[in-house]
């Protein structure tokens, strides 16, 4: 009777632990999606900064997109390495350290261009980047959640 008892709870944490494995993003789905969003939105965002400020808006646009693309990726990347950490903590401080990577990467590469390149000052890099910034937040915010679990199910052996 326990014999029985014993291989039916076991049966239902492989089952559990099974399904939080597949129910969780690869990493390569993410990159794609970080892509495929902010580059969705592109052309709408260089459409009003070229109409505002022509080419130089136009450029800024660009430059703020791909600051904030480097820093969602590079950013996503601690929460994928620890993905499968035995340590739960470890989570909260990947999804830390990433969004102090997406945070640092496009505002202090705008600020630099922002202060160094005039026509890119005059064309408000630091508004694109900061509506870039707030899609790519949204965006990675998800996906690390997905990436990193909340608390892994308990297995009792």
């Amino acid at each position: 009777m326990s014999d029985q008892v014993d291989t039916e709870h076991n049966d239902q944490t492989a089952v559990t632990t099974e399904s939080v494995a597949t129910t969780r993003l690869k990493p390569w789905k993410a990159f794609l999606i970080i892509t495929l969003v902010l580059g969705g939105v592109f052309p709408l965002i260089a459409w009003i900064g070229y109409k505002q400020y022509q080419q130089a808006g136009f450029n800024a646009v660009l430059i703020a997109a791909l600051l904030c693309w480097v820093g969602s990726i590079i950013g996503i990347i601690p929460a994928i390495l620890v993905r499968d950490s035995e340590q739960p903590k470890q989570g909260v401080n990947a999804v830390l350290v990433g969004m102090l990577i997406r945070m640092s990467i496009p505002f202090g590469g705008g600020f630099f261009l922002h202060q160094s390149v005039e026509k890119l000052a005059d064309a408000k890099i630091l508004m694109f980047t900061l509506i870039y910034y707030l899609i790519a937040l949204i965006v990675d915010t998800i996906l690390a959640l997905k990436i990193v679990p909340a608390n892994k199910p308990n297995q009792i052996q």
